[in-house]
């Protein structure tokens, strides 16, 4: 008996030292985690500059979100976001309905290039509808999956640049502020 509570006791502490070293150093996994799993799924180099989160307010940020080109295409970046925040209620995590009070993107720059056949933007997709093993159009069929309730989504300083192959330059165009406010 005396051996089944040391073994207990040692599992307790491995147990508080895994939840301790997580929560220390969540900004580093958490980083780490977006840029590899991104970079697995979409098949393009995914790249984060700092990851900032507190489980305990329920706040986190990405700043300087990069998303490679597939090959064969000419800008470095199909996507990129300077920062992007998210609230969300602690509480609900876990729950039925996930309660995300707030989304900000700011900066955000997306480049569609290629021609209305194929472009870098399809060829994300269907790289990762290879990866996830399904499309956008199938949708979620699992009942059990949360629902979302999003009090406010606001999009600022949002860029669209669109390269087609028989242009000679890329048209640029800035998108005004766009904020949604209860959504789900």
């Amino acid at each position: 008996m005396k051996k089944v509570a040391i073994g207990i006791g040692i599992l307790g502490v491995i147990i508080v030292g895994i939840v301790a070293f997580l929560i220390i150093n969540i900004n580093s996994v958490v980083k780490n985690s977006v840029e590899v799993v991104g970079s697995e799924v979409l098949g393009v180099e995914v790249g984060v500059a700092k990851v900032e989160i507190s489980i305990f307010n329920g706040k986190g940020s990405i700043s300087r979100l990069t998303v490679a080109n597939p090959a064969d295409y000419d800008s470095p970046h199909a996507i990129t976001i300077d920062n992007l925040s998210v609230h969300v209620d602690p509480g609900s995590i876990g729950s039925d309905k996930i309660h995300i009070k707030e989304i900000i993107v700011d900066g955000a720059s997306l480049t569609y290039e290629g021609n209305f056949l194929d472009s870098n933007i399809k060829q994300l997709q269907k790289a990762a509808e290879t990866s996830t093993g399904g499309t956008a159009e199938e949708g979620n069929d699992d009942a059990s999956a949360p629902n979302l309730q999003i009090d406010r989504l606001l999009l600022t300083n949002t860029n669209v640049g669109v390269h087609m192959s028989f242009l000679d330059q890329t048209l640029g165009l800035t998108l005004p502020t766009l904020e949604i406010n209860d959504l789900g």
